[in-house]
């Protein structure tokens, strides 16, 4: 739940690093200069689609590709990219573990990790359900800081476990689609650009304050 800091602000994003429109809110973040402090929760619901039916699996497939020009477009009109549209879906379970590891040992980085294995999926069209391409996209992001049980922590004894607290919270929220904000008990469903996020930012500082 966000809540007013001494710094500014705190925002809970949840994000799954499959999902191109979570792609375009975490720099949507990154370009909106403001006191803001983002809590990632991670939520790789892509990391279960092979569990849905097939006619229902072809329908995501179909909607993803359907609306990859409109994402496309957005990613260079706002922040320059050139996107390149990879395969769906996608286990995005071992990232998120990945996010999660960082989380706990380098907190700082988290930002950048999670920047980082966006852009190695949506414009490098790297494969983030490797744990090896996974581990070294975080090994540059991070600088080498977090590497020291970082595969144990993909290991798929472990990523279920590391994911509970983040799909708990989503659950108690009946939260099924990502990205989504948490702003002072408002929840707010689907990509906010920069401008109408600095506009959400500044309504929700001045409600807390009045």
């Amino acid at each position: 739940m966000a809540t007013a800091e001494r710094s500014g602000m705190l925002i809970e994003v949840f994000i799954d690093h499959a999902c191109p429109h979570s792609a375009l809110q975490a720099a949507a973040f990154r370009a909106v200069e403001q006191d803001v402090s983002v809590r990632w929760r991670v939520l790789p619901l892509a990391g279960r689609v092979s569990d849905l039916p097939t006619a229902e699996r072809r329908m995501h497939a179909a909607r993803f590709v359907a609306d990859w020009p409109r994402v496309a477009a957005i990613g260079a009109a706002d922040f320059g990219w050139t996107m390149v549209r990879p395969e769906w879906p996608i286990d995005s379970r071992i990232a998120a573990a990945a996010a999660l590891h960082v989380r706990r040992a380098l907190p700082s980085a988290e930002s950048a990790v999670n920047e980082a294995l966006f852009k190695a999926r949506f414009l490098d069209g790297e494969d983030i359900a490797s744990p090896a391409v996974v581990s070294s996209i975080v090994g540059r992001a991070a600088g080498g800081r977090c590497e020291e049980g970082l595969m144990n922590a993909l290991s798929p004894s472990a990523v279920d476990e590391a994911l509970a607290p983040d799909r708990l919270e989503a659950e108690r929220l009946s939260l099924r689609a990502v990205p989504a904000l948490v702003i002072f008990d408002r929840l707010l469903v689907g990509a906010q650009r920069p401008a109408v996020l600095r506009g959400i930012i500044a309504q929700s500082r001045a409600g807390a304050h009045a």
